[in-house]
Protein backbone atom coordinates (compact mmCIF):
# COMPACT_ATOMS: atom_id res chain seq x y z
CA UNK A 1 0.00 0.00 0.00
CA UNK A 2 3.06 2.19 0.12
CA UNK A 3 1.98 4.57 2.71
CA UNK A 4 4.83 5.28 5.80
CA UNK A 5 3.91 6.52 9.44
CA UNK A 6 5.43 6.78 12.23
CA UNK A 7 4.04 8.31 15.72
CA UNK A 8 6.23 10.05 18.00
CA UNK A 9 5.55 11.19 21.93
CA UNK A 10 6.50 13.52 24.23
CA UNK A 11 4.90 14.89 27.48
CA UNK A 12 4.59 18.55 28.44
CA UNK A 13 4.45 19.32 32.53
CA UNK A 14 2.80 22.33 33.37
CA UNK A 15 3.39 23.69 36.56
CA UNK A 16 0.36 25.89 37.84
CA UNK A 17 0.61 28.05 41.35
CA UNK A 18 -2.18 27.20 43.55
CA UNK A 19 -1.58 30.22 46.35
CA UNK A 20 -2.30 29.95 49.86
CA UNK A 21 -1.65 31.96 53.04
CA UNK A 22 -1.41 30.33 56.64
CA UNK A 23 -1.76 32.31 59.92
CA UNK A 24 -4.31 33.50 62.32
CA UNK A 25 -7.38 34.98 61.44
CA UNK A 26 -8.37 36.93 64.93
CA UNK A 27 -5.87 39.03 67.21
CA UNK A 28 -5.63 41.08 69.66
CA UNK A 29 -5.14 45.06 68.77
CA UNK A 30 -1.57 46.02 68.69
CA UNK A 31 -0.19 42.24 68.77
CA UNK A 32 2.66 41.27 66.22
CA UNK A 33 2.18 38.46 63.53
CA UNK A 34 3.12 35.83 60.65
CA UNK A 35 1.37 35.29 57.74
CA UNK A 36 2.93 32.32 55.55
CA UNK A 37 2.16 32.18 51.85
CA UNK A 38 3.15 29.02 49.38
CA UNK A 39 2.42 28.12 45.97
CA UNK A 40 4.45 29.71 43.78
CA UNK A 41 7.79 30.21 42.87
CA UNK A 42 7.49 34.32 42.95
CA UNK A 43 5.13 36.12 45.46
CA UNK A 44 3.73 39.39 46.06
CA UNK A 45 1.94 40.76 49.07
CA UNK A 46 -0.81 43.64 48.38
CA UNK A 47 1.95 45.46 51.39
CA UNK A 48 4.72 45.28 48.36
CA UNK A 49 6.52 42.98 49.96
CA UNK A 50 7.97 39.66 48.06
CA UNK A 51 8.97 37.51 50.39
CA UNK A 52 6.63 34.25 51.47
CA UNK A 53 6.51 35.01 54.99
CA UNK A 54 5.37 39.11 56.32
CA UNK A 55 5.32 40.41 59.30
CA UNK A 56 2.86 43.06 60.53
CA UNK A 57 1.15 44.20 63.74
CA UNK A 58 -2.86 43.82 63.93
CA UNK A 59 -3.97 47.02 64.02
CA UNK A 60 -7.41 47.25 62.07
CA UNK A 61 -9.50 44.77 60.35
CA UNK A 62 -7.31 43.76 57.44
CA UNK A 63 -7.66 41.79 54.62
CA UNK A 64 -4.30 40.62 52.87
CA UNK A 65 -3.55 39.48 49.58
CA UNK A 66 -0.71 37.51 47.73
CA UNK A 67 -0.37 37.00 44.28
CA UNK A 68 2.06 33.55 43.19
CA UNK A 69 3.46 33.70 40.19
CA UNK A 70 5.77 30.58 38.08
CA UNK A 71 6.01 31.98 34.56
CA UNK A 72 3.14 33.70 33.15
CA UNK A 73 0.98 31.34 35.05
CA UNK A 74 -0.42 33.51 38.42
CA UNK A 75 -3.12 32.40 41.32
CA UNK A 76 -4.58 35.31 44.06
CA UNK A 77 -5.04 34.17 47.95
CA UNK A 78 -7.00 36.07 50.51
CA UNK A 79 -6.82 36.18 54.28
CA UNK A 80 -8.41 38.44 56.35
CA UNK A 81 -7.56 39.66 59.84
CA UNK A 82 -10.17 40.67 62.54
CA UNK A 83 -8.75 42.46 65.03
CA UNK A 84 -10.36 42.76 68.61
CA UNK A 85 -9.45 44.81 71.39
CA UNK A 86 -8.77 43.83 74.90
CA UNK A 87 -11.46 43.24 77.54
CA UNK A 88 -11.12 46.09 80.52
CA UNK A 89 -10.55 44.47 83.74
CA UNK A 90 -12.74 46.43 86.36
CA UNK A 91 -12.31 45.18 90.09
CA UNK A 92 -13.75 46.28 93.64
CA UNK A 93 -11.76 48.89 95.48
CA UNK A 94 -9.37 48.55 97.65
CA UNK A 95 -10.71 47.71 100.83
CA UNK A 96 -10.07 47.52 104.94
CA UNK A 97 -11.44 44.93 107.09
CA UNK A 98 -11.19 43.26 110.68
CA UNK A 99 -8.91 40.47 110.56
CA UNK A 100 -11.36 36.93 110.85
CA UNK A 101 -14.18 38.46 108.71
CA UNK A 102 -14.61 38.38 104.70
CA UNK A 103 -15.26 40.58 102.05
CA UNK A 104 -17.00 39.55 98.76
CA UNK A 105 -14.53 40.68 95.54
CA UNK A 106 -16.26 41.51 92.27
CA UNK A 107 -14.62 41.68 89.07
CA UNK A 108 -16.19 42.31 85.81
CA UNK A 109 -15.11 42.85 81.84
CA UNK A 110 -14.22 39.69 80.47
CA UNK A 111 -15.61 35.98 79.94
CA UNK A 112 -13.46 34.52 82.35
CA UNK A 113 -11.40 34.94 85.20
CA UNK A 114 -8.35 34.24 87.10
CA UNK A 115 -7.25 35.64 90.87
CA UNK A 116 -3.98 35.14 92.35
CA UNK A 117 -2.86 34.26 95.00
CA UNK A 118 -5.91 31.73 95.91
CA UNK A 119 -4.51 32.33 99.65
CA UNK A 120 -7.89 33.39 101.53
CA UNK A 121 -9.99 32.75 98.37
CA UNK A 122 -13.43 30.96 97.90
CA UNK A 123 -12.44 30.32 94.30
CA UNK A 124 -9.91 31.70 91.73
CA UNK A 125 -11.61 30.57 88.09
CA UNK A 126 -14.91 33.00 89.14
CA UNK A 127 -15.36 36.89 88.86
CA UNK A 128 -16.79 36.94 92.26
CA UNK A 129 -15.11 35.23 94.81
CA UNK A 130 -15.10 35.57 98.76
CA UNK A 131 -12.30 36.45 100.28
CA UNK A 132 -10.96 36.12 103.22
CA UNK A 133 -7.38 36.74 103.75
CA UNK A 134 -5.57 36.37 106.96
CA UNK A 135 -3.24 39.08 106.49
CA UNK A 136 -3.19 41.87 103.74
CA UNK A 137 -3.46 41.14 100.67
CA UNK A 138 -3.12 42.59 97.35
CA UNK A 139 -5.40 39.83 94.83
CA UNK A 140 -4.08 39.97 90.96
CA UNK A 141 -7.08 39.25 88.38
CA UNK A 142 -6.48 38.62 84.80
CA UNK A 143 -9.28 39.30 82.86
CA UNK A 144 -10.01 37.23 79.22
CA UNK A 145 -12.46 38.04 76.77
CA UNK A 146 -13.75 35.26 74.23
CA UNK A 147 -10.64 35.80 71.51
CA UNK A 148 -7.82 35.21 74.22
CA UNK A 149 -7.18 39.36 75.26
CA UNK A 150 -6.38 39.99 78.52
CA UNK A 151 -5.90 42.55 80.80
CA UNK A 152 -4.96 42.56 84.21
CA UNK A 153 -6.26 44.56 87.54
CA UNK A 154 -5.46 44.48 91.27
CA UNK A 155 -7.24 45.09 94.29
CA UNK A 156 -5.53 44.70 98.04
CA UNK A 157 -7.69 43.99 101.43
CA UNK A 158 -5.90 45.40 104.08
CA UNK A 159 -6.65 43.35 107.32
CA UNK A 160 -6.80 45.19 110.61
CA UNK A 161 -5.22 42.88 113.04
CA UNK A 162 -6.06 44.86 115.62
CA UNK A 163 -9.93 44.81 115.50
CA UNK A 164 -9.79 41.22 115.15
CA UNK A 165 -13.67 39.68 114.84
CA UNK A 166 -14.02 37.41 118.23
CA UNK A 167 -16.22 34.60 118.54
CA UNK A 168 -18.88 35.65 122.22
CA UNK A 169 -20.68 32.52 122.84
CA UNK A 170 -24.49 33.61 123.59
CA UNK A 171 -25.01 30.48 126.22
CA UNK A 172 -22.58 29.27 128.76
Amino acid sequence: DGQCSEIDSFSVTVTIPLASIIGKDTLCVGTAFNLQGSGGGAYMWNTGSTNSLINDIANVDTTYSLVTSMGLCSDTAYHAIVVVPYPIAQVSNDTLIAGGTSFNLLAAGGTSYSWFPPGGLSCIGCPNPVATPEVTTTYYVIVSNGNGCTSMDTVTITVDLLCKKIFIPNAF
